[in-house]
């Protein structure tokens, strides 16, 4: 069975490395895989997608910021919200809300704990 993986984008560095440390430290089992705009996020999600067509569930999740440079996010969800699980993370409530409830995605409002992502992951995982 293929490793998950999961895929973070934040241009907040700190946030960016702590959530990676926090989930390679709580699932060593998953691939961790960062980046700091929404170009480098959208060039690796369609990468991935041209050279995993095999795959026909979603196993992979993508948790990304709202607000960064290079490609806006929302064109990014709408692109990518049936092949990958998307978990939207922002401080702007109602556009949060009104993404998430477009696509069918999961928002957290920032800021977040570590355990409110650990669950979110936790539910994803459980579904494979």
């Amino acid at each position: 069975m293929k490793k998950p993986n999961v895929f973070i984008a934040d241009d907040e560095e700190s946030l960016r490395r702590c959530l990676e440390i926090y989930l390679r430290r709580e699932y060593p089992s998953i691939e961790v895989i960062t980046f700091k705009d929404g170009d480098q996020l959208n060039s690796a999600l369609q990468q991935y997608q041209e050279n995993n067509t095999q795959y026909t569930q979603k196993k992979d999740v993508v948790i990304t910021d709202y607000h960064m440079p290079g490609m806006c996010v929302e064109n990014i969800i709408e692109k990518y919200h049936q092949t990958f699980y998307f978990v939207l993370c922002t401080s702007d409530y109602a556009r949060g809300r009104e993404i998430s409830e477009r696509y069918d995605i999961l928002f957290i409002e920032k800021p977040f704990s570590l355990s409110q992502i650990k669950s979110t992951l936790d539910s994803f995982l459980d579904d494979q």
